[in-house]
């Protein structure tokens, strides 16, 4: 997890079982703003709720 106090901000990281990142997820005042998923070259991004 990174964590920006200033901002209010913090971005996890989940990964799977050989260390590559599956997704992450960016809060910003404990709200979700941005979901991003990892499969190889692919990167599917969300944001502002719209799942």
């Amino acid at each position: 997890m990174i964590t920006d106090s200033v901002k209010g901000s913090s971005t996890r990281f989940f990964y799977g079982p050989e260390q590559e990142c599956w997704y992450s997820h960016l809060h910003r005042d404990n709200k979700l703003v941005r979901s991003t998923i990892y499969a190889g070259d692919y990167e599917e991004v969300y944001e502002n709720g719209d799942f």
